[in-house]
């Protein structure tokens, strides 16, 4: 009997464990993107970028304990002219060829509130744009849907689908980025929105 009693704590272990489930960020479908616009100056800016990667460690039971990781290729950021693309990756502004990554990795998150399956929380992370790197904090959405990437892939890929949310504001100039543009022009402000899903991982 006392040996019974001493198995069962371990035997228990495997079920009284946090739940962690693990999403790729690279989107199959390759839908996933994010959006930037500049709304100051004299002129309107926008663009966006489609390739998207990374990883989220999402604890079910202690959201607050997740990690992540989102990372954009800097050449994937294209604006409405290919003249303004050019630009935008060149040496005074993104300077995609010395610094090819836009990076967000997730230090702690705060503010959390579950309902059901959608967390909200501000993500508190270092962000990192053309090699410099702030933290920053942004307010994040995940609504996780049981079975989804199943259903949305027609069972090609299976598991659970992850979809994140954000809108955040940087101001441009603290990253150098298109330092010698006047500000009359261009805005120091910008506003970045992001929708991203996320496919369970095995």
């Amino acid at each position: 009997m006392a040996k019974a009693l001493l198995v069962l704590p371990f035997l228990a272990a495997p079920f009284l464990a946090p739940k962690v489930v693990d999403f790729d960020l690279k989107d199959p479908k390759g839908v996933n993107a994010l959006t930037f616009h500049l709304d100051g100056g004299l002129e309107p800016f926008a663009g966006t970028a489609n390739e998207i990667t990374g990883s989220v460690s999402l604890d079910l039971d202690e959201p607050a304990k997740s990690s992540g990781k989102v990372v954009v290729a800097a050449k994937s950021v294209t604006m409405p002219l290919p003249a303004m693309s050019d630009n935008m990756q060149g040496e005074f502004c993104l300077d995609t060829d010395n610094h090819p990554w836009i990076v967000f990795l997730l230090k702690s998150l705060k503010n959390v509130k579950k309902s059901g399956e959608t967390i909200t929380a501000t993500a508190v992370g270092d962000f990192t744009l053309r090699g410099v790197t702030k933290t920053i904090e942004v307010p994040v959405k995940a609504v996780r849907y049981v079975d989804g990437s199943t259903e949305r892939t027609g069972g090609t890929v299976k598991g659970d689908l992850l979809r994140v949310t954000t809108e955040f504001t940087i101001k441009r100039l603290d990253y150098g980025v298109g330092k010698t543009l006047s500000p009359a022009l261009c805005s120091d402000e910008v506003t970045v929105r992001m929708a991203i899903a996320g496919t369970q991982i095995p």
